[in-house]
């Protein structure tokens, strides 16, 4: 009774989950339509960011410091209408729907009261009143502030404003303005800080200038020092001047947007630059052309503009989609995002900005992978250049800490682990941020898997992939979230780094991972609280880190997903809503087409696990690989598997040559790995092992000579008889290297040509089966194991080549010798491959023992992955006995090998000829 109960269970959960799916369509299908309509006719995808009521209050400034026509006037009058119908009883939030902040009002009320003193005359009489009544807000209770960055600002704006004059200020802000922001003495802070932060100071050091002039002890000093004749003071602030203009971005704005644009203008006002200048003039057309009118007389700013972000962003969204993954909508996305590349710097943010982002060159990375993968031949050149253009780039700019900043390579202190906080020092710091590092894991996952890559880029992949799993380690929070420093609350961030980690294939039962799980499945029992966007990622999260059976055994989890999906598959419109911070925390901003573009790629992968699965899910949508179903296996008269196992495996001990050939054996290994696309990493390391034996039997027969005459000084026949056996054992172990060639051989091209055929797991031990066929079909796809995956592989491969080839070799050697001594120096080695840094070693206590050389073969492993595949390599060179031509003897062999017919012509006794190319 209890197991028809649990069957009808699974069939309910099942019917459930088919109901997902069919309502997960629907909204995809939607979103996709939203998306296409919303194309540029050039191809990109751009869309306003709206900011919060502050980013108006900038826009306010600048446009209030250079204001000239009537139609700049009506806009200074529009946007204080903006502002003012912010204002709550008892002042002004920091971010919409937030609590009254002081530190805000402070800011929101000198910038009006600025603006009133300044142009207040040309403004209309009731909005003048309003303002004054609202500049009062100040005033009245005692609201907490967390705004402090906006507090400071707010102190300063009041500091230069009319009738605020004090006795004492600091006089030399000009000159230090230009040593901090020129002079290579600073050059360490200025690496210290983040780029936008860099670009703004000098706009800074203008302000506390302005500020600075209202103290009559500045203004006397400098009265006398112009009477003497010595103006140096105007020559700083002209450096300061022409500093300013030269950061200038070619689309006129200044760090980005609306924030150091407004900043840059107010400060060329104050240090007298001319009305006329053709940089005010592209400034204030880049803030105007962020004015978004929701009414009429009413207008807000946006906070910058993104059109190469949204461009990758929505590009990836429809590479998800069937009906969308190519097209000339793709074609014209990825000329875009070319046209956009910054020098060999990356992608920037948005088309002029001229400062490139890791954030944008990762989501574009992403993008042109998985579209490189899906392509055709006649884009694939032009995808390759640009995905080679990016990546370098990319890799470069990873942290000491192993995560991503937004800008640049910051980030070398331990307080990047930690969740960000407020204050100055998060405005001027730009350190890793768990988000942007898991969109850099995505777009590393997807390029990883791409044919042409040689294997020195791999190795690099590898080697940043390892060091961000190392960050994502030390950056989770106790309760097993990530906190992100562009994005609002831990859920978004703790979901992208799970379907990154996912991408890369990290294993889902390491710790990391289930306390991250465990956070979001008690988010999900409050989906009301989280946006679109939050809910889709954290069921997709959830489910990728999962079995496909879990859904259907474990009730919870389903629950928690149709919970989560509920708040997108309502009918409701995809709504956005003010979370991702642009001063963390002070002020956030949107991002429409950003939110919905994730919101169609979470529900693509979702509906894609919940269909195929977790590894078609990689590899369908993470990778951007098409699906590849099984085809149906062909009823065909099965040879006798055994015997053609044998045949193969004689064939390969033909290609072995004579015990002493251990060079050749090397060319046949190398085969091996190579038509592997360097996948099977298990024969490189072998032949760095007969490498390393080759040349410590050398040794050891040098030594044996004069050991056997200090062992036996008399008797010539004793000497004569210990040095036989001991070169019959070192035959031994020569004999044992020779079948692990023929045993790696013949079970690669084995399970290569049979590997899917019934009872292939009689001949070969299941395990090793399963996971040479999962090579085949990775290498057949044009993919790349993942590093997960091809340790496995090695690992399987060695414990059986250390049971089944080298222990029953050893064992014999081991009776033929008897001597204590030898014995000692025998089964004792001390190794160093030549791959091997420094003291490296594999010091062995007892060779003899299989699970020591296991373990120490696990060792080996270890250290070729952390040097490099490629490096790995290169330095079998260095044992003096490769043939120069080893990749063209490689290809012969290989092409050798796949002849069926060849290898049935081998000769029965292998050693009864010479093998060819001796």
């Amino acid at each position: 009774m209890r197991r028809q109960d649990n069957k009808q269970g699974i069939g309910a959960r099942r019917g459930r989950i088919g109901r997902l799916i069919g309502s997960l369509q629907s909204v995809t299908d939607q979103l996709v339509a939203d998306i296409v309509s919303s194309r540029h006719a050039d191809g990109e995808w751009v869309s306003p960011m709206p900011g919060g009521m502050l980013q108006s209050v900038w826009a306010l400034l600048a446009e209030a410091e250079w204001l000239g026509t009537e139609a700049s006037v009506g806009s200074v009058e529009a946007l204080i209408r903006g502002i003012l119908a912010n204002a709550q009883p008892g002042g002004f939030a920091a971010t919409p729907g937030g609590p009254i902040d002081s530190g805000a009002t402070r800011f929101v009320c000198a910038a009006l009261r600025s603006v009133k003193s300044t142009v207040g005359v040309r403004l209309s009489g009731d909005l003048v009143e309003r303002m004054h009544a609202v500049i009062h807000f100040q005033s009245r209770g005692d609201a907490p502030s967390h705004s402090s960055v906006y507090a400071l600002l707010g102190r300063l704006i009041e500091s230069f404003q009319a009738g605020n004059e004090r006795l004492v200020a600091f006089p030399f802000h000009p000159t230090l303005g230009v040593l901090v922001t020129r002079h290579w003495t600073f050059g360490w802070l200025r690496r210290r800080l983040s780029r936008p932060f860099v670009i703004i100071l000098p706009a800074a050091f203008a302000w506390h200038e302005a500020a600075a002039e209202c103290s009559l002890l500045v203004r006397g000093w400098r009265a006398c020092v112009d009477a003497l004749g010595i103006s140096r003071y105007r020559t700083r602030r002209k450096s300061l001047t022409e500093h300013i203009l030269a950061v200038q971005s070619v689309n006129g704005s200044w760090a980005w947007g609306t924030l150091g644009t407004a900043m840059a203008l107010v400060a060329l006002s104050k240090l007298g630059e001319s009305r006329d200048s053709e940089a005010i003039a592209r400034g204030l057309e880049y803030l105007r052309s962020l004015r978004l009118k929701d009414e009429p007389g009413i207008e807000r700013q946006s906070w910058a503009r993104a059109s190469t972000w949204d461009t990758a962003i929505n590009g990836q969204a429809l590479q998800a989609s069937p009906q969308t993954r190519s097209g000339a909508h793709i074609s014209a996305a990825v000329q875009m995002l070319r046209a956009h590349q910054v020098q060999a710097r990356g992608l920037e943010f948005d088309a002029g900005v001229g400062m490139p982002d890791n954030d944008s060159t990762s989501v574009a990375l992403a993008f042109l992978a998985r579209a490189s993968a899906g392509s055709d031949t006649s884009q694939l050149s032009l995808l390759q250049t640009a995905i080679e253009q990016f990546l370098g780039p990319l890799l470069d700019q990873q942290s000491r800490l192993g995560g991503w900043c937004f800008s640049g390579r910051r980030g070398g202190r331990r307080s990047g682990y930690s969740a960000p906080t407020g204050g100055v020092s998060a405005v001027a710091l730009d350190e890793p941020s768990p988000e942007i590092t898991a969109r850099a894991l995505l777009a590393l996952a997807a390029t990883r898997q791409l044919s042409f890559l040689d294997i020195s880029t791999v190795d690099a992949i590898d080697v940043a992939i390892g060091r961000a799993l190392a960050y994502a380690g030390h950056a989770q929070q106790a309760d097993g979230a990530w906190v992100g420093r562009w994005s609002d609350g831990p859920v978004s961030a703790t979901s992208e780094m799970l379907v990154a980690l996912c991408a890369v294939d990290e294993d889902p039962s390491s710790d990391v991972v289930r306390r991250a799980r465990r956070y979001l499945l008690a988010a999900a029992r409050q989906p009301d609280k989280l946006a679109a966007a939050e809910a889709s990622w954290a069921a997709a999260a959830i489910t990728c880190t999962s079995q496909m059976d879990s859904l259907l055994h474990d009730e919870e989890l389903l629950s928690s997903v149709e919970a989560l999906l509920q708040r997108v598959t309502d009918g409701s419109p995809i709504a956005t809503r003010y979370v991702y911070p642009v001063v963390y925390p002070q002020e956030r901003f949107a991002a429409p087409a950003f939110e919905r573009a994730r919101v169609l790629f979470a529900l693509r992968l979702l509906a894609t696990l919940l269909q195929r699965g977790v590894s078609n899910a990689r590899r369908e949508i993470l990778w951007g690989h098409a699906f590849a179903p099984t085809s149906p296996t062909r009823r065909v008269r099965d040879p006798d598997l055994a015997e053609r196992f044998q045949a193969i495996r004689a064939a390969a001990l033909w290609l072995g040559g004579r015990p002493e050939d251990i060079g050749q054996r090397i060319v046949a290994h190398f085969s091996v790995y190579r038509d592997s696309r360097r996948n099977f990493t298990f024969p490189l390391l072998a032949l760095h092992g007969a490498g390393w034996a080759h040349g410590y039997f050398r040794l050891l027969d040098f030594v044996l000579a004069p050991y056997a005459t200090v062992r036996h000084p008399i008797s010539a026949a004793r000497r004569a008889e210990l040095i036989q056996r001991m070169r019959t054992a070192m035959n031994g172990f020569k004999f044992a290297n020779r079948r692990v060639l023929a045993d790696t051989f013949a079970n690669y091209h084995f399970s290569k040509l049979y590997g899917h055929r019934p009872r292939a797991d009689s001949v070969l031990s299941a395990p090793l089966l399963r996971r040479l066929n999962w090579l085949h079909a990775t290498v057949k796809r044009g993919e790349n194991l993942t590093q997960r995956s091809k340790s496995h592989l090695y690992s399987e491969a060695f414990h059986w080549e250390q049971t089944n080839s080298v222990w029953p070799m050893v064992e014999r050697t081991i009776r033929d010798i008897n001597d204590p001594i030898v014995t000692f120096i025998a089964f004792r080695p001390i190794v160093r491959f030549a791959y091997f840094r420094g003291f490296q070693l594999l010091v062995f206590s007892d060779f003899t023992k299989t699970e020591e050389r296991i373990s120490q073969g696990f060792r080996a492993y270890q250290i070729a992955e952390s040097a490099g595949w490629a490096d790995t390599e290169r330095s079998m060179r260095s044992y003096g006995f490769l043939p120069a031509d080893l990749s063209a003897r490689s290809d012969l062999l290989l092409r050798w090998s796949n002849d069926l017919a060849l290898i049935d012509r081998m000769p029965p006794d292998p050693l009864s000829v010479t093998p060819p190319g001796r």
